[in-house]
C-alpha cells in the first residue's frame, strides 16, 4: 500500500498521515508535523510511503530518516482523531 498524500481529518479538518508497517498495515493518523514529544517513529520514503511503527519502551528511537510523530487522536480538536 503506498500513500503519497496528507489527509485531512473529517472531525477538525487539520492535515494528518496515515503511514503502514514494514508488513503493509495501515496505522492510526498522525499529526502533519514531526513532534518531539511522538510515539510513533515515521519516515517517507522515496517510493512515496509514510512508513511508521510505534515506539515502545526500549525501542530503537528514531533513527534519520525517521522523526517522531504524535498520533492525532491525541490533539483532534473535534475529539475523535480521524
Amino acid at each position: 500500500m503506498t500513500i503519497t498524500a496528507y489527509a485531512e481529518c473529517h472531525a477538525c479538518h487539520t492535515r494528518i498521515v496515515w503511514a503502514v508497517t514494514s508488513d503493509g498495515k495501515r496505522l492510526p493518523p498522525v499529526n502533519w508535523g514531526p513532534d518531539p514529544t511522538g510515539t510513533v517513529a515515521v519516515q517517507h520514503t522515496a517510493g512515496g510511503t509514510w512508513l511508521g511503527r510505534v515506539l515502545g519502551q526500549g525501542d530503537t528511537p528514531p533513527i534519520f530518516p525517521e522523526k517522531r510523530f504524535r498520533w492525532h487522536r491525541e490533539t483532534c480538536q473535534a475529539g475523535t482523531g480521524r
